[in-house]
């Protein structure tokens, strides 16, 4: 009886580090700010993606790209799936989505557009694993826009008509950092 106790408990620690190993990958929520991330301002916050090591699949090594962003002041909580995700939700429902593509060749010109259908279709469930409970489909009067800047898109999803301008200059306001 001692053994299968025994047995029993080293499968209940298996199974317990297991599940925390898991929870490690998932991506990080956010509800107090990181003093090494943002720096907080009157109006806005400036948000530093830190350097991370290079990336690397099949090919050569990819070294992910460190950026800043001037983010609108009234933050609720952010998310993370570094250094691919970065996704910041505010108050009334407005949600901001840094999305890095790291393939060297997907430089592209800085532009904006009215996402369609297909665009967001493509795009959201890549990061609905990050919030299941959000609500990341567009909403009847709010605004929905995408800004790209070099291998950077930046969602701005139900986004109020009063705000949308706010949110457009934080997008465009992505600037890339050299490595260091």
């Amino acid at each position: 009886m001692l053994q299968f106790s025994l047995k029993c408990i080293v499968l209940v620690l298996c199974i317990s580090s297991c599940a925390q190993a898991q929870k490690k990958d998932l991506p990080l929520v956010h509800k107090q700010l990181s003093p090494e991330l943002f720096k907080k301002y009157e109006d806005s916050l400036v948000f530093t993606l830190p350097q991370y090591p290079p990336l690397s699949a099949d090919g050569p090594a990819i070294k992910p790209s460190r950026y800043t962003l001037q983010l609108p002041s009234k933050l609720r909580d952010y998310y993370e799936d570094m250094p691919s995700y970065m996704l910041f939700n505010y108050k009334n429902g407005e949600n901001l989505i840094v999305r890095t593509n790291h393939s060297q060749s997907a430089n592209q010109e800085d532009s904006s557009f009215i996402p369609d259908v297909d665009y967001l279709d493509h795009f959201l469930p890549l990061i609905d694993y990050i919030d299941e409970q959000a609500d990341f489909m567009p909403q009847k009067g709010r605004e929905t826009k995408v800004i790209v800047k070099g291998n950077h898109e930046i969602l701005l999803l139900n986004i109020k008509p009063e705000n949308i301008g706010k949110f457009t200059e934080s997008a465009k306001s992505l600037r890339i950092l050299s490595a260091e």
